[in-house]
């Protein structure tokens, strides 16, 4: 597992959910209606949802027998149990360039 797998990120057209769960035989994202995700060899589930963005409330679901929230989640609006939320995500801004500046004299 490294930063870059754990969590949703954003994508061209909405966002890839992600969790590891390598016991699980099914999880599903539970948004308005479940989607089913998709299985890697390594033990990580994956679903891309387009038009998903900031805000978007989400649980998952493991072996139609335990709802739980994302546990890379940031933002747990009601509680630890409830749906976890996704927040904006936010580019880091480069410090301007030392010739940039303009200096007083």
């Amino acid at each position: 597992m490294n930063e870059q797998q754990f969590g949703p990120k954003p994508t061209k057209d909405g966002v890839l959910f992600r969790l590891w769960a390598p016991a699980a035989k099914r999880v599903d994202l539970l948004l308005d209606q479940p989607h089913a995700m998709k299985r890697g060899d390594d033990g990580w589930f994956a679903a891309e949802i387009a038009g998903a963005g900031a805000g978007t409330r989400y649980k998952f679901r493991i072996d139609d027998e335990i709802d739980v929230p994302d546990p890379a989640s940031a933002f747990q609006p009601d509680d630890v149990f409830g749906p976890s939320r996704r927040r904006w995500y936010w580019k880091p801004m480069s410090a301007p360039s030392r010739n940039k500046v303009p200096i007083a004299a």
